[in-house]
């Protein structure tokens, strides 16, 4: 049966007309600490030979007027939304949003973003209005969906990401419904990312590229290149293409300003850079960490997680070798928090992954599944839970089933000032990088992304 429903239709209206004010006051200071945090992981994801390589092919000389890493580097607006969006996930510390549909929304909405607001002197009232704009539409299409994409081998952020900076991308350049209805579709037609290659540099390149489709994908319609008028919705559209079994709705209305999922899916925001699917049995193994006796970790025998299988699909490094791959390793987690207390920057060295006591440690780490799944956040189980068996002390056990920095459980302000400043310390002065982080939480003051202190990347 043909849908009733105009999806593509319906996300261009959205898109094109979406203005400021009419966004809920209470969006603001979520879209503003996602853009303060995805600033803080790209500089700090600035330095990862992904983002060398594609800098030494795309910004080897100034070619436009986009910021590379917030640099006074200028590239074309599609190069910098690339770079930076590659850089933005390079670390695994991005955000996380969209509930059920978990993706990485900001290392693609931003990066997109701040390339085209370069060139257009958009201010921060207007990039809020555009990252809701894409935010909403990646939502509304990806939540059509029963199942997990990632189920499937599908990396949402690299799959919907595009139709979600194409959006955002349409609404910064005042595109009108017809030429962001073409965006949208041009980008379903670089819709991409798989999980096979979770653990190498093409894993975050998935958000520079969504990143990058989605601008390109605007500029072009600009100009009057077309698409599709019901490329997601139609029979071979984008929604029936990548659903994993086929049980997705295409009658359902869109709900565009009435039901807000940047308020009811908001950001969270990550504690560890490494996958999500592991945080709250890192927030349980620093929590017994904290408890130990002097000794106590020499005296682990087995380290047992219970997690669900969606989870232990994403962690399908078990022996890691260097620090990208340790990103999707539960082991090396693991390992990483009974040892250290941390599972932090410092931590994500391919030294500090290949040595001695951490390989022995791993080695140790069982993992159980569980079938059971949370009914909000369908690709958890209902809590992971951790147990330790210590030679002559009794079993210790904790479950966790709610990450700090979820939205449940959301960091402070001085949490996100401090991560912030250990992320972007070595791209600023001191001066520079609290000046920074306090225009972007405020950023629906900021006139223009030129009043933001450049790198010295």
């Amino acid at each position: 049966m043909a849908p009733t429903q105009a999806i593509t239709q319906a996300a261009a209206e959205f898109a094109a007309t979406l203005r400021f004010d009419q966004i809920p006051q209470a969006a603001h200071a979520t879209v503003a600490a996602g853009f303060s945090d995805c600033i803080a992981v790209m500089l700090a994801g600035s330095t990862e030979p992904a983002v060398r390589i594609l800098c030494e092919e795309l910004a080897a000389e100034d070619s436009g007027q986009s910021a590379v890493l917030l640099s006074g580097r200028r590239v074309r607006a599609t190069d910098a939304a690339l770079i930076n969006g590659t850089a933005a996930h390079a670390l695994d510390y991005d955000d996380i949003g969209l509930g059920a549909h978990p993706a990485h929304p900001s290392a693609v909405l931003v990066p997109a973003i701040l390339a085209v607001a370069d060139e257009a002197g958009s201010s921060g009232a207007e990039m809020i209005a555009a990252y809701v704009a894409g935010y909403e539409v990646w939502g509304d299409v990806a939540l059509r969906d029963a199942d997990q994409h990632l189920a499937r081998g599908w990396h949402p952020t690299g799959v919907f990401g595009p139709l979600a900076a194409a959006a955002a991308a349409s609404n910064l350049l005042k595109l009108d419904i017809a030429q962001t209805r073409s965006a949208i579709a041009i980008a379903a037609s670089r819709s991409a990312g798989l999980l096979s290659n979770y653990g190498s540099m093409t894993k975050p390149m998935h958000a520079g590229l969504a990143a990058q489709a989605g601008v390109f994908a605007a500029r072009i319609a600009a100009r009057g290149f077309t698409g599709g008028p019901t490329a997601l919705e139609h029979g071979k559209g984008l929604i029936q293409a990548v659903s994993p079994s086929g049980r997705f709705d295409l009658e359902k209305p869109a709900r565009y300003g009435a039901d807000w999922h940047i308020l009811s899916l908001p950001l969270g925001f990550k504690r560890y850079p490494v996958c999500y699917a592991m945080h709250r049995a890192i927030d349980a193994a620093v929590q017994l960490q904290q408890e130990f006796g002097p000794g106590d970790v020499g005296r682990i025998r087995e380290v047992r997680v219970r997690i669900g299988t969606d989870q232990a699909k994403l962690l399908h490094i078990h022996t890691p070798q260097d620090s990208l791959q340790a990103k999707f390793s539960l082991e090396f987690a693991m390992a990483s928090a009974l040892l250290t207390g941390r599972v932090g920057l410092e931590q994500l060295s391919d030294e500090f992954v290949r040595s001695e006591p951490v390989v022995k440690m791993m080695e140790r780490v069982k993992t159980d599944i569980t079938e059971e799944r949370d009914p909000v956040y369908r690709i958890f189980s209902p809590t992971d839970e951790l147990t330790l068996e210590l030679d002559g002390l009794p079993q210790r056990s904790l479950g966790c089933s709610v990450a700090l920095g979820h939205p449940d459980k959301p960091l402070q302000r001085e949490d996100h000032r401090t991560k912030f400043i250990d992320c972007a310390g070595h791209a600023y002065g001191q001066g520079d990088a609290l000046r920074t982080f306090d225009l972007l939480m405020n950023l629906p003051a900021l006139s223009r992304t030129a009043d933001l202190p450049c790198t010295t990347l």
